[in-house]
Formats: C-alpha cells, sequence, structure tokens
C-alpha cells in the first residue's frame, strides 16, 4: 500500500475516533448520587425523557408509592424513602416546563374607549427632514397667497417664520430665528422682560464643560454688544451682521476669550437730563443727540436714572416706556416731584446715513495677571446717505464747515405753489427786517414752504406758536437792542441744518495682576479718535485724545478670629486729556453734579484722584473715608472729603454717605451734603428713619457774598414696615422737605413739601404678587418771589 494511502486512512480513523469520543462527551444519558434534604427536589435544568427515569437504593429499585416524577418540570416528590437515592435518566434537548410566550398579554391596556395595543403593526410615517437635519425643535409657519382688488392688479406674497434649536452634531448646536417679514414696531416696554419678536440671527455654537460659558459661539443676523472689560469703554449696541466670540485655552500658561464683530449699527447714544414736574408721573418725551424730537428708541437700550440711582423697567416696578414715541411714565413706586432729577441714557434709530461697525476684544489671564485688549470703530458712510440726499452745493457745505454745526447749514426756505395740506408762509417786511415770514392760509400769497431749525434759545428769530394738523407754525419775534447790541429772543431759524457723517474710532489696552492674596493692581490705557465731520479736513486737530488709569487696592487682616474683618487700603487716579472721547458715557451718572460743574463745558485736560481707607467684615459691613481731587485744566479745582458707611450689626442697619467739596476756579463753592438711613428691626416690624440734606454756596472768586444758584434742602422720612421675610408686606411713612433760596445774601425758606405713603403687598413669589401703594403730598410755597412753582396737591 502506498505511503500516501496509509497516510489518508490513519487521517480518516483519527477523525471518526474523536467523533466517537466527541459523542460520548454529549451524552443525554445521566446518573448521579442525591442526598435527600427535603421532600422536593430540582433534578435538572432539562425535561427528562418520559419512561427513562430509574432510581435505586441499595441497589434495589425504589417503589414508585414512596415518590412522584415531574419529567418536564424535571422534579421529583418524595412521599418516604431513604438517605440518598441513585438515579438514571436521559433529558431533552429543551425545558417543557419554562412558559413560553411570544408577547406579554399584560402590555395590552385600554385607554378611556380606545384598547391600546403595543403590538399592532404601523408603518412609518413619511415625515420629511427639513433642511435635511435631525434632532431640531422647529416651529413656525410657511405661507403663499395672493392679493386682489378691485384697485390693484392680482399679486403673489409670501412669508416665513422659522425657529429652530437643537443639535448638529454630538459638539454643535443651532439657536435660529428667521423671518422675512418686516416688523416696524418694537416690543412694548411695560415689563422687565422683552420679548423681541424683530431678532432674525443664526447662532451656531459649541458648549462648554459644566458651568462654563461656550467654547465657541457665530451669530450670523441681529445680536447686542454689551460692555467688554474696560474702564474707560462701555457701550450697549444693536447691530446686523456677523460675531464670533471663542474660547483660547493655553493649558497651564493660561486661558481667555476673544471675539470679534463686522456689522451694520443700528442705533446713536443720547442723554437726556430731565427735571422732574410737581406731580406729572410722565410721559416724558426724549429727544435725540442733536435736539430730534421725532425719534424711535431701540427696545433695551435705555438706562434710566432718578437722582443717581438706576431704575428698573416694568409696570410693577419704576418705569415703562414706550419706544415708538420716545416717551418714558413713572409707576406709582416713584413719585416724581419739582425736585426729581431724571437722567436717561438710549441708543435711538437714526437713519442719516449707512452706519458699519467694528469690534474686537481679547481677554487673556496668566496665573496672577491678566490683560485685555478692545478695539471699536464706528462710522457713517458719507456716500451712502439714507434720510437725506445731498446735492453737490450741500456736499460743499459740509466740506467748509468743519466740526461746527450750524456752519453746516442751507436755506429752509423752499418756493412752492399753494397747497392746503401744507403749513405754509409769506414774506413781509416787518420794523426794517426783511424778510420776514408769516404763516399764512391765503391762496394768492402763502407760496413758501418752509424748515425752521432749532439753534439754541437767543441765537434764533423764531419760536414755536401752535400745531396744527398740517404740522407746528413758527412765529417771528423782533430782536432787542441792548446797549447798541443786538439780542436774539427766539430759539428757531429758517435754516435746513445738513447732518454731517462721523467716525469714531477707540483702542483700549488693560492690565491687571493680585500681588498675592491682598493687593489687586489695575491699569488701563485708552486712545480715542473722533471725527465730526468726516466731509471736512478742517478741524482736525482736536480729534485724537488720550486716557489713562491706575489703581491699587490693598488688604489688612486685623483680627485673627474673624479673617473676613479687614483693613483697606485703595488709591486711583485717571486722567484724560482734553479732546478725550468715549464711545458712550463711562463716568459716574450724577458725575458733574458730584464735583458742582453741571451746565459748564470744561475743555481742559482732566485728572481725577482717590485715597480711601476703610474697615470691612462680613459680620459688621463696612466703612470708608477718603479724600478726592478733580482737575480740568485752569477751569476747576476740587478738594473732596468722603465718608461711606454701610454698618448691619444684629438687628441694626445704619447707611450713609457724607461729603463735602471746596471748588476754586471760574466759580467758587462750598457743597456740604448727606444722606443716611437708620433702620432698627424687631420681631413683627422694623422703625426707621432716613434724610437728605444739602448746603451748596456758590461764590466769586472776587466776593465772599453767596451768588444766584446757592441752595439748601432738607429731607426727611420716618417709617415703619413689616419684616422682609414676611409674606404680606406693608410699609407706612410720612416725611418733609424744606427748600432754601438765595435771597438778599442768605438762604431763605421758600418751600415746604409733607408726603405721607402706605405699601400693601401679598405674596412671596414675585411673579404671584398683588400689591398697591396710595400717596399723598402737599407742596405749601413759603415765599413766592423765590419760586415759580404754585402749590400743589398730589394723589397717587
Amino acid at each position: 500500500m502506498p505511503v500516501r494511502t496509509m497516510r489518508l486512512l490513519w487521517t480518516v480513523v483519527a477523525l471518526l475516533w474523536a467523533g466517537i469520543a466527541t459523542a460520548q462527551t454529549l451524552s443525554n444519558l445521566r446518573q448521579h448520587w442525591i442526598r435527600l434534604s427535603g421532600d422536593t427536589l430540582l433534578l435538572d435544568t432539562l425535561s427528562i425523557v418520559p419512561g427513562s427515569f430509574k432510581i435505586l437504593s441499595d441497589d434495589a429499585a425504589l417503589g414508585s408509592a414512596t415518590y412522584a416524577l415531574d419529567p418536564y418540570r424535571a422534579r421529583i416528590f418524595f412521599h418516604a424513602g431513604p438517605d440518598s437515592v441513585l438515579v438514571t435518566y436521559r433529558v431533552m434537548a429543551i425545558d417543557l416546563g419554562r412558559r413560553v410566550q411570544h408577547k406579554d398579554p399584560a402590555m395590552l391596556t385600554t385607554l378611556g374607549n380606545d384598547r391600546v395595543d403595543p403590538f399592532k403593526y404601523e408603518p412609518p410615517r413619511n415625515t420629511d427632514d427639513l433642511l435635511g437635519m435631525r434632532g431640531l425643535q422647529r416651529s413656525g409657519s410657511i405661507s403663499r397667497g395672493i392679493l386682489f382688488g378691485n384697485n390693484q392688479d392680482l399679486a403673489v406674497n409670501s412669508s416665513l417664520n422659522l425657529e429652530l434649536s437643537g443639535r448638529l452634531s454630538d459638539r454643535i448646536s443651532v439657536v435660529a430665528s428667521v423671518t422675512d417679514n418686516n416688523i416696524p414696531i418694537q416690543a412694548g416696554g411695560n415689563t422687565a422682560e422683552l420679548q423681541d419678536f424683530d431678532q432674525v440671527f443664526i447662532k451656531l455654537f459649541e458648549e462648554g464643560a459644566l458651568g462654563q460659558p461656550t467654547n465657541w459661539e457665530l451669530i450670523a443676523g441681529d445680536f447686542v454688544l454689551q460692555r467688554p472689560r474696560s474702564h474707560f469703554m462701555t457701550y450697549m449696541k444693536k447691530n446686523q451682521g456677523l460675531s464670533f466670540e471663542g474660547r483660547t485655552d493655553l493649558g497651564a500658561k493660561g486661558k481667555g476669550r476673544s471675539g470679534v464683530s463686522a456689522a451694520i449699527s443700528k442705533g446713536k447714544f443720547a442723554r437726556n437730563v430731565i427735571q422732574g414736574q410737581e406731580g406729572v408721573q410722565g410721559p416724558y418725551r426724549l429727544r435725540g443727540d442733536a435736539g430730534e424730537l421725532f425719534i424711535i428708541v431701540l427696545s433695551g437700550t435705555e438706562r434710566v436714572y432718578m437722582d443717581g440711582q438706576l431704575l428698573l423697567r416694568g409696570q410693577e416696578n419704576d418705569y415703562i416706556i414706550d419706544y415708538n414715541t420716545a416717551e418714558v411714565t413713572f409707576t406709582a413706586r416713584r413719585l416724581v416731584t419739582k425736585d426729581r432729577r431724571i437722567t436717561v441714557e438710549f441708543q435711538y434709530s437714526d437713519k442719516n446715513y449707512a452706519r458699519s461697525l467694528v469690534r474686537a476684544n481679547s481677554t487673556q489671564a496668566f496665573g496672577r495677571s491678566a490683560f485685555h485688549f478692545n478695539f471699536f470703530s464706528e462710522q457713517d458712510h458719507r456716500n451712502q446717505p439714507l434720510q437725506q440726499q445731498l446735492s453737490e452745493q450741500e456736499r460743499e457745505v459740509l466740506r467748509l464747515a468743519g466740526d461746527d454745526p450750524f456752519a453746516a447749514t442751507v436755506s429752509g426756505v423752499d418756493s412752492t405753489g399753494f397747497l392746503a395740506d401744507q403749513v405754509l408762509y409769506r414774506p413781509v417786511d416787518s420794523l426794517g427786517y426783511s424778510p420776514v415770514y408769516v404763516y399764512s392760509t391765503s391762496a394768492d400769497s402763502a407760496f413758501l414752504r418752509i424748515t425752521f431749525s432749532p439753534v439754541g434759545a437767543g441765537n434764533g428769530d423764531y419760536v414755536q406758536q401752535d400745531f396744527t394738523p398740517n404740522g407746528r407754525v413758527f412765529r417771528w419775534i423782533a430782536p432787542d437792542t441792548v446797549n447798541g447790541i443786538l439780542v436774539r429772543r427766539g430759539d428757531h431759524a429758517p435754516l435746513r441744518i445738513l447732518i454731517a457723517p462721523r467716525s469714531q474710532q477707540m483702542v483700549v489696552l488693560g492690565f491687571e495682576h493680585n500681588a498675592g492674596q491682598r493687593t489687586h493692581i489695575r491699569s488701563e490705557l485708552s486712545y480715542t479718535n473722533l471725527d465730526r465731520n468726516s466731509f471736512s479736513s478742517a478741524d482736525q486737530a482736536d480729534d485724537q485724545g488720550v486716557g489713562l488709569m491706575a489703581s491699587v487696592e490693598h488688604a489688612i487682616p486685623i483680627s485673627g478670629k474673624d479673617t473676613t474683618l479687614q483693613l483697606i487700603l485703595q488709591g486711583d487716579v485717571e486722567a484724560v486729556t482734553r479732546n478725550f472721547r468715549a464711545v458712550e458715557r463711562y463716568r459716574a451718572v450724577e458725575f458733574e453734579r458730584n464735583w458742582n460743574v453741571q451746565g459748564r463745558t470744561l475743555t481742559g485736560d482732566q485728572v481725577l484722584t482717590n485715597a480711601l481707607v476703610g474697615v470691612r467684615g462680613a459680620k459688621l459691613g463696612q466703612v470708608r473715608a477718603g479724600l478726592g481731587t478733580f482737575q480740568a485744566g485752569a477751569e476747576q479745582s476740587g478738594l473732596m472729603q468722603q465718608l461711606h458707611s454701610n454698618i448691619r450689626w444684629r438687628r441694626t442697619e445704619l447707611v450713609g454717605q457724607a461729603s463735602r467739596l471746596i471748588t476754586t476756579g471760574v466759580l467758587n463753592s462750598d457743597f456740604l451734603r448727606h444722606k443716611g438711613q437708620f433702620r432698627q428691626r424687631f420681631k413683627h416690624f422694623a422703625l426707621g428713619y432716613q434724610d437728605e440734606h444739602e448746603l451748596n454756596r456758590f461764590r466769586s472768586d472776587t466776593s465772599s457774598n453767596m451768588l444766584a444758584g446757592s441752595y439748601q434742602f432738607h429731607e426727611w422720612e420716618a417709617f415703619v414696615q413689616s419684616p422682609d421675610t414676611q409674606g404680606t408686606r406693608w410699609r407706612l411713612a410720612g416725611g418733609q422737605r424744606v427748600d432754601r433760596a438765595l435771597r438778599s445774601g442768605t438762604l431763605t425758606p421758600a418751600a415746604q413739601a409733607t408726603s405721607y405713603s402706605l405699601d400693601l403687598g401679598v405674596g412671596k413669589d414675585p411673579r404671584n404678587r398683588v400689591a398697591t401703594r396710595f400717596t399723598y403730598r402737599r407742596l405749601d410755597i413759603v415765599d413766592s418771589t423765590l419760586t415759580s412753582q404754585r402749590p400743589e396737591n398730589t394723589y397717587l
């Protein structure tokens, strides 16, 4: 037999032997001894083949009367028997005793009269995936329509309103609000939170770690730029364009955040200072930066102050505002009197030119140090006027005007035919002055349509006389001659003031450092450039300015037991050149009043310094005393002593501030004032007293006699109120104010006001609260020669 055949034969034999061995291993025959420990035993996990079961005890078969077998569940039940037995049986390849089901009948339920069958097959619905993106929450509408009428052609229109939110991937999310509707109105300003339904944007972002801001975000469309980390640069701008912001992580070296934006700016900044009227809650009309009467305030951009305190918007808070008519009305929580100082800062819509904005900022932290850089640029596009169409002659006027707005004027007289729905004038001669324009409705002589512009009191010859359905009517007032000098008595002129395009840039570089745990150092350098007329190359010497700020604060522990009790030393200095112009106001809202320079234009370089020393602690509060100076060229030099306290000890509270200001320069003054509140809390109520006093005396540098404008007042109020934690709150208060004015070199009582108020409120949750307030104020005039105010009784 060949060797190859022998090898094949042995291979077959080996395979057969392995198969026999495997078959023996997989046999269904079972045999084992069982020790009887109970009356029921589980023999196997598989069912037993009936007829194959045998049971032996002492080599003898055990009678069937002593046991019972359940072959399908492989269980044996003993009635009586020996201690141990030998069982032999064969098993099936399945457990016939186990319950097997394809569906659970318990899942069949009844909901109302309907039977709910989860096993019923329903084919998947054919849903279109908008934009091919799943996992997004979508809401909105797409509409198509036709328009027809007896005085118009057939037209087809469509509209889209879409809101998206969700994840595009595991890391990237999207929020979008898209509409093609042009909404001419804004959200109402009668609530604390605004619903800006005119916002159209798409925002992509990557979420950061838990509790951290986004790693990056990209916005296309409408967005708001808030104040960056800076002392000098402050703004709130509504824009339409692109904005990107991202986080930078350098590991152990540091981390930071940077952003860049390019957009079309929607608004222009304006600041209104309004003196309250006795008993008039509003509305108070706001004006634009150039005195514009009819403006639209951009929603949510306003900041309203009363006596230097920032107020809250909302019918249940301090004020409401109509953005479309630019009117502010105060609620019953803020009684407006002749003494209230109201300041409103806001952005309003300005469409004279297309205006673009570029912004970049970066903040980087490295250990104990941090740097910040901010760049801002906003410019009008002089070749893209919107609301005014400039002729070549008017452009030439702007080129020659420089920075003087009253030099950029053209005649406001336009010769037209007679129009019954227009305010028209006719020229006449009056007292040798020619021409003088007189309002007329005569069809044979009223051919002039005239634009009157505000030029300031004493700079014009016309004043507003009436308001007709067709518009405002102005009247000519003859000027006076005093000592050979012509004195004008009007505030309007027949001129049309051309609005010049502006350009403004600002750069800020700042540094902060923590020298240990107790010392904090800050500094900032800023550069500004403001071109008030980009048409003109004249008057550019005053466009640029520089500002510098430095501050240091050091804390010294003064108690080993209370680590929060510290002695605070602080000093800061701020210096700006005469032409420094920030984007928006960055100083305190009543800075000019605090330093007695209100109503004055300071043209010199300014230096402001402060040095403070104080004590603060978590249990006690804080007390600070300081010394400050303000130098404005050679025009103003001021020295202020200050004292601030905010003490809370157990049930006693004492909050107050006092200062004395002495100024020299063009006008000397001595300004002494204090404002404070004392409150003592008891178990079921609290008693309190608060008062405010000001004594402001102005003198010239050549005389010690007080000048006009000097004044004094003292206002106090006593109150009793419920505890702050009580669900039902109430407050009862009464007080008085006495005003003094200058007469014959002394401050004499001029007016006295007495007021009472009652507040009631139910509910701890501010979202579900019922409150009411009643106020009564009586104003008495002590000396009518010192004030033009009349006696008033006000109920609110």
